[in-house]
């Protein structure tokens, strides 16, 4: 059994390209595909047989069931994997460039 790869590429620095490759199986969903199974089970309610006929696994056919909610979890798992810890750059003691009514004042804020 042949899998599919997508390629998603970007650009990190001007000499470096950054690759990433996520190896998917035939009658798996694709990544966008499996953020619409997501949206449309999570967000909106639908029920995973519904889902899979709204989406199309790599070969373009209907998704069963199982691929269906193996790739919402996939999506579920890596939300959850994003980093959330705060910042402290109110701690680095760096002075104040405006002043509070000078930051009053700017159109930017």
């Amino acid at each position: 059994m042949q899998h599919s790869q997508v390629v998603v590429s970007a650009l990190h620095r001007a000499d470096t390209m950054v690759v990433v490759q996520v190896t998917l199986h035939p009658r798996g969903l694709h990544p966008t595909e499996a953020a619409r199974a997501w949206y449309l089970h999570e967000e909106e309610g639908v029920s995973l047989r519904n889902v899979c006929k709204e989406v199309v696994n790599m070969s373009g056919m209907v998704p069963s069931v199982k691929a269906v909610w193996n790739a919402i979890e996939m999506v579920k798992s890596n939300q959850q994997s994003l980093p959330q810890t705060p910042t402290k750059y109110a701690n680095c003691g760096r002075k104040r460039k405006l002043t509070p009514l000078q930051e009053k004042r700017s159109p930017i804020s």
